[in-house]
C-alpha cells in the first residue's frame, strides 16, 4: 500500500529530527570506540615497557656481578701466579668454582655461567672445574656450533653476545643466549680468559608472561643486528618476517600486522630491541565491547524510532487527511491545484478567516438591529415562556438578571414633528432621535433605547432592587434632564408617556402600551405636561382595563397550556378592573364577556380540547354575575386547568412517539457510519436542540449517548456471541475505524475489546458448570 504523501512529510520531519541524536550518538560512539582503543593500546605499551625496564635492571645486574669476579683474589691468583704449585692451584680452583656456585644462587640467569681460562686451558663452573674443555663441551654442546668454533670463541675474548643457540644438555635441552665477558673485564692488550653467562631464553621471556599468557600474544628480542636472542610464543621464520615489516615501518613503535597489534621499544642501552605481538581482538576487548553495546542499542534505538516515527505520522496527519477530505469535498472547483497539502489548507483556512471575520463584521453590524427587534418583541409581548426572553436577550448581549425584573416604559415624543409633509422634516426628527439618544449614551443612562416612529424613542428602564426606595425619584431625575437639554439646547418641547412598573419581561408589553395610552391621553386633552404618568390618566378613565396586548399573551399562554400564566394574567385584569377601578355592573359584565370570547376564540381552534371541554365550556357560559366574581374566576381557572391537562397529556404523548421513532431509527440504522444526530434530526424534522432535550427527558441520555450506548451493547453481544474480528465488530456498529471503536469501548465499559472478549470467555465454562 502506497503511503499517502502527507504521511511520508510527517515521516520525513520526525527522521529528519531523529536522525540528529543518531548521529550524535554515532560521533560519540566513535570518540568513545577510539578512547577505549588508545588506551588499550597504551596499556599494552605499559606493560611491554615495565616488563623491559626489569629485563634492563636483571641484564644489569648480570653485568655488575660479571665484573666483579675481577676482584676475585682466587681467580687473580689464578691468573698471575704460574710458579704456584699444583696443590695449591687446585685448591684456588676449588675456591673459585664454590665462589661461582654462590653466585649462581644469586641469580637465576647467573646459572650457567662459566670461566674459561686461555692459559691453563681449563673451565671453572659453579661447582665443577674441567681440565678437558671438550667434557665440558659436550655436557654443553651447541647445536649450531662445533667444538673448534666453540673454542675460538673462548680464545678469542672478545665482549659480546652470541645470538640464539640450542644448547643440549646430558638432560636437557634449551635455546639460550651466551654473554662473554674478556678477563680481566678492561684488558687492553692480552686476555687471559672469559667469564660466559648462558642465560636461558625462558629466563629472559618470562617477565613478557603478561603479554603472552595474560593476551594470548607473542614476544622476541632481537639485538641491533636483528640477531634473535629470544622468543615466545613465535617460530624463528616469524621474527625474521616481522623484522622485515618492522623495518618496512621505518621506526614505528606500534602497528598491525596480521591482525595483530605489534609494539616495539628498545632497552635503556639500546642495545636489544624487544618486540610484542598482542591479537587485535585481545587488545580491543574493552573497545569492542563499547562497540557491540553501542550497536545494539542503536540497533534497537532506530527500530524503536522508526516505528514511532511511523505511527506519529500516521496519527499526527490523520486529522489534516480528514481535514483534507472535508475541504475536497466541499470544494466546488474542480480544477483545483496547489503546490502541497499544506498550501492547500493555508488557503483554505485563510478564507475561512476571512469570511469569519467578514461574518464578525456583519454580525457586529446587525447587533443594534437585533437588540432593536428583540425590544420590539417585549414591547408586543410576543414571547410567551421565560426561556425564549432569556435566551433572546442573551443573543442580544443585553444584562439578563433573571425574568423577576422591576422597571417601567416611558415614550419621548417630540413636539412639532407628528405630522411628516416633506423629506427633510423626517430627516430632522432622525437627527433629533440620535442626538438625543447620544446624549443618554454620554450621560450612561440605564435605559434601553429604541426607535417607535419619526418622532418617538422608547426608553426601558430596569430597576436595580438595592435601590428601589430612590429608583423613582432618579427615573424622573433622568425624565427632567433630557427635556432640559432638547428643551434649551434645540428650543423643542417633548413629552414624556410613563407607563406603570411591571415586575416580569412578559410584562413589558403591557407598561408599553400604558405609556402610549398616557402620551395619546395627553395629546388627545391638550396637556402639555413634561411627564404624564399612566396612573394618573386611569383614575380618569371609566372603561374597564382589558388591553390588546393582554389578550393576545392570555390566548399564547391557552394555546401553549400555560395554565399558571393564564391564572397571572386573569388575576391582573380583576385586580385592576376591580380593585383599582369602580367600574359599573354593565362594564364588569361586558369585561367577563370579552374574557368568555377570548377563551372561547382559542378553544374552538384546538380540535384535540375542544370535544373535551364542552361540559366546563357550558358551564363557563352559564355563570352570571350573581354566582360571585370569585367563582366566575374558579370557572375560568377550572377550564384553563383541564385544557392545560390535554395539551400536556397530547404533548406527552407526541413526545414518547417521537422518542420511540428516534429509537427505532437508531435499531435499524445504527450500523451506518455517516448516521448522526444530524441525520436523526432530518429524518424526524426536528432541530437538534429540541431533539436532544426531548430526548435526554423521556430517556435520561442525548441522543449521541443513547447511540453510541446501542452501538457498543450489540458490539458487547458480538464479541461474546462470535468470532468475528475487533475491525469486523466496529464495522457491523457503525464506526468508520477499529481505533475509534476501542477507545469509545474502553470509555464506557473500562475495558478494551480484546478483554471484554476473553472475560465472557472465561465466564462461560463457569455458568455452564
Amino acid at each position: 500500500m502506497k503511503m499517502p504523501k502527507i504521511v511520508r512529510r510527517f515521516m520525513f520531519s520526525y527522521l529528519l529530527v531523529f536522525a540528529v541524536p543518531l548521529i550524535t550518538g554515532i560521533i560519540i560512539y566513535q570518540v568513545s570506540y577510539n578512547m577505549a582503543k588508545s588506551k588499550s593500546i597504551q596499556t599494552s605499551k605499559m606493560v611491554l615497557n615495565q616488563s623491559k625496564d626489569i629485563l634492563d635492571r636483571r641484564m644489569i645486574e648480570v653485568d655488575r656481578l660479571t665484573r666483579l669476579l675481577a676482584t676475585n683474589e682466587n681467580l687473580n691468583r689464578l691468573l698471575n701466579s704460574s710458579d704456584t704449585d699444583q696443590h695449591t692451584r687446585l685448591l684456588e680452583m676449588r675456591k673459585l668454582s664454590q665462589d661461582l656456585s654462590v653466585l649462581s644462587q644469586s641469580n637465576n640467569m647467573l646459572k650457567d655461567i662459566y670461566i674459561y681460562l686461555k692459559d691453563q686451558n681449563i673451565i671453572i663452573s659453579p661447582g665443577s672445574t674441567y681440565y678437558r674443555i671438550e667434557h665440558f663441551y659436550e655436557n654443553n654442546k651447541y647445536v649450531n656450533l662445533d667444538f673448534e668454533q666453540w673454542t675460538n670463541m673462548l680464545k678469542n675474548g672478545n665482549r659480546t653476545v652470541l645470538p640464539l643457540q640450542t644448547i643440549g644438555k646430558s638432560y636437557e635441552q634449551f635455546d639460550a643466549i651466551s654473554s662473554i665477558y674478556p678477563i680481566p673485564y678492561n684488558a687492553i692488550q692480552e686476555v687471559k680468559g672469559v667469564a660466559v653467562v648462558v642465560i636461558n631464553e625462558n629466563n629472559l621471556l618470562e617477565l613478557f608472561d603478561r603479554i603472552t599468557d595474560g593476551y594470548s600474544g607473542w614476544a622476541y628480542i632481537v639485538d641491533s643486528n636483528d640477531n634473535l636472542l629470544a622468543k615466545t610464543g613465535i617460530d624463528r621464520i616469524s621474527t625474521e618476517t616481522m623484522n622485515i615489516i618492522r623495518a618496512s615501518k621505518k621506526g614505528a613503535t606500534n602497528f598491525y600486522a596480521n591482525d595483530d597489534l605489534v609494539i616495539s621499544t628498545l632497552s635503556n642501552s639500546d642495545e636489544w630491541t624487544i618486540v610484542a605481538g598482542i591479537p587485535k581482538d585481545k587488545i580491543l576487548v574493552e573497545a569492542n565491547r563499547i562497540k557491540t553495546t553501542t550497536i545494539t542499542v542503536a540497533l534497537l534505538t532506530v527500530l524503536v524510532g522508526l516505528s514511532i516515527c511511523f505511527l506519529l505520522s500516521y496519527r499526527n496527519s490523520a486529522p489534516i487527511n480528514r481535514i483534507l477530505k472535508y475541504l475536497k469535498q466541499e470544494e466546488s472547483e474542480t480544477n483545483l491545484s496547489y503546490k502541497n497539502e499544506f498550501a492547500f489548507l493555508e488557503g483554505n483556512i485563510s478564507q475561512l478567516v476571512n469570511t469569519n471575520r467578514s461574518l464578525r463584521v456583519e454580525i457586529e453590524e446587525q447587533k443594534p438591529l437585533l437588540k432593536s427587534a428583540v425590544i420590539n418583541r417585549l414591547l408586543r409581548g410576543e414571547f410567551s415562556i421565560d426561556e425564549e426572553i432569556e435566551e433572546a436577550m442573551k443573543q442580544a448581549e443585553f444584562y439578563f438578571p433573571g425574568n423577576n425584573v422591576t422597571g417601567n416604559v416611558t415614550i419621548l415624543s417630540i413636539s412639532g414633528y407628528e405630522i411628516v409633509e416633506k423629506g427633510e422634516e423626517m430627516v430632522a426628527g432622525h437627527a433629533l432621535r440620535i442626538i438625543i439618544k447620544t446624549f443618554m449614551a454620554d450621560k450612561k443612562m440605564p435605559f434601553l433605547v429604541t426607535d417607535m416612529s419619526h418622532n418617538k424613542l422608547v426608553l426601558i428602564h430596569i430597576f436595580p432592587y438595592e435601590k428601589m426606595d430612590q429608583i423613582y425619584f432618579h427615573h424622573e431625575q433622568y425624565l427632567i434632564e433630557i427635556f432640559n437639554h432638547v428643551q434649551f439646547t434645540y428650543k423643542l418641547p417633548i413629552t414624556f408617556g410613563v407607563g406603570d412598573v411591571f415586575t416580569k419581561y412578559k410584562e413589558i408589553s403591557r407598561s408599553f402600551r400604558e405609556a402610549d395610552d398616557a402620551l395619546n391621553y395627553a395629546h388627545l386633552m391638550g396637556n402639555h405636561t413634561k411627564i404624564i404618568h399612566y396612573q394618573d390618566v386611569e383614575s380618569k378613565k371609566s372603561f374597564f382595563y382589558y388591553p390588546l396586548d393582554i389578550e393576545i399573551r392570555l390566548m399564547n399562554a391557552l394555546k401553549v397550556g400555560l395554565h399558571e400564566e393564564v391564572c397571572h394574567l386573569m388575576d391582573e385584569v380583576f385586580d385592576r378592573n376591580l380593585k383599582e377601578k369602580e367600574l359599573s355592573t354593565e362594564m364588569v359584565l361586558c369585561l367577563i364577556q370579552e374574557m368568555k370570547a377570548t377563551f372561547l376564540k382559542e378553544l374552538q381552534a384546538n380540535t384535540f380540547t375542544y370535544d373535551h371541554l364542552k361540559n366546563e365550556m357550558k358551564h363557563l357560559y352559564a355563570a352570571r354575575l350573581e354566582d360571585g366574581i370569585e367563582n366566575i374566576k374558579k370557572r375560568f381557572s377550572d377550564l384553563s386547568e383541564k385544557h392545560s391537562d390535554l395539551l400536556q397529556k397530547r404533548k406527552k404523548e407526541v413526545d414518547e412517539q417521537l422518542v420511540k421513532e428516534v429509537m427505532t431509527f437508531i435499531e435499524l440504522n445504527y450500523s451506518d457510519p455517516n448516521m448522526g444526530v444530524t441525520m436523526i434530526c432530518d429524518y424526524v424534522k426536528r432541530s437538534e436542540k429540541f431533539l436532544s432535550r426531548l430526548f435526554k427527558e423521556n430517556t435520561g441520555f442525548y441522543v449521541s449517548e443513547f447511540l453510541e450506548r446501542y452501538r457498543l451493547e450489540n458490539a458487547e453481544k458480538l464479541l461474546s456471541t462470535t468470532e468475528k474480528t475487533i475491525d469486523e465488530i466496529a464495522t457491523l456498529s457503525g464506526y468508520n475505524s477499529a481505533h475509534t471503536f476501542r477507545r469509545a469501548f474502553k470509555r464506557i465499559y473500562d475495558l478494551t475489546p480484546n478483554q471484554c472478549r476473553k472475560y465472557t470467555s472465561d465466564k462461560i465454562p463457569e455458568i455452564t458448570s
